[in-house]
Parts: C-alpha cells; sequence; structure tokens
C-alpha cells in the first residue's frame, strides 16, 4: 500500500476496453484503499458526468487516446471547456507513438502520459509527478 499519497483520491477511469478499466481499478484499490473510482467505457458519458454540478468531481483522470466516437483528443477539447482546472489529468494509453505523446504537451491540463497496462510503479509515479 502508498502510504501517505493521496488515500481519498476520487479517480475516472476513461477508456473503451473494459478490461484495462478493471485492472486500474484493481491496482488502485490495492494500493489506496480508500480512493473512490468511477469508470467509463465511453467518453461523452464522462463528460455528461463531469458536466453536471452535482457529481464529485474527480482529482485525476485516467485517460485513453483511441475511442470510438469521441476519442482522448476530443475529449480534452470538450474537457478544457468545463474543466474547474484541479483535476489531474494523464493519458493512459497503448499508443507507441511519438506524435501523441508530443500532442499532450499541448494541453496544459495533460499532466502526464502512461504506456499501458497501468502498474503500480505507474500508478506512483502518476499521483507524485
Amino acid at each position: 500500500m502508498v502510504e501517505n499519497i493521496h488515500h481519498n483520491t476520487y479517480y475516472m477511469i476513461v477508456d473503451d476496453d473494459i478490461i484495462n478499466n478493471k485492472i486500474c481499478e484493481v491496482i488502485i484499490k490495492k494500493n489506496m484503499p480508500n480512493s473512490q473510482i468511477i469508470s467509463f467505457t465511453e467518453a461523452y458519458r464522462a463528460l455528461d458526468y463531469l458536466v453536471d454540478t452535482n457529481n464529485h468531481v474527480p482529482d485525476i483522470i485516467f485517460l485513453d487516446i483511441n475511442m470510438p466516437e469521441i476519442d482522448g483528443w476530443e475529449f480534452l477539447n470538450r474537457y478544457e471547456k468545463i474543466s474547474n482546472q484541479k483535476t489531474k489529468l494523464i493519458m493512459l494509453s497503448s499508443s507507441t507513438n511519438e506524435d501523441d505523446m508530443n500532442n499532450t504537451q499541448k494541453y496544459s491540463l495533460v499532466k502526464g502520459f502512461i504506456q499501458k497496462p497501468l502498474t503500480m510503479q505507474k500508478l506512483i509515479q502518476s499521483i507524485v509527478s
């Protein structure tokens, strides 16, 4: 378990891959059992959730790049318009494309890029960086 690092952090996972979402949930819960996690397999549902001011605002969002309907870039473009700026956004992708990694730098909300799968070490690095 990770000591003294965001024990009560609220995570959002946005990825069309259900298995990846479950892997992320297990890793987060195992290392930070008091954390809350919500996941979406459809980016537009995550955006709908984020627009609703009655919902809890996530502290960290793990966002996939390649998704149907709304990809990670479109999600970012829409999210920038509604963002409260306190949420830390981390791209979590299987992409090894250098352009994808460079594109993340265009978004001030994006604080990191992690290649799938999420591991305990990658989780800790993303939280403390």
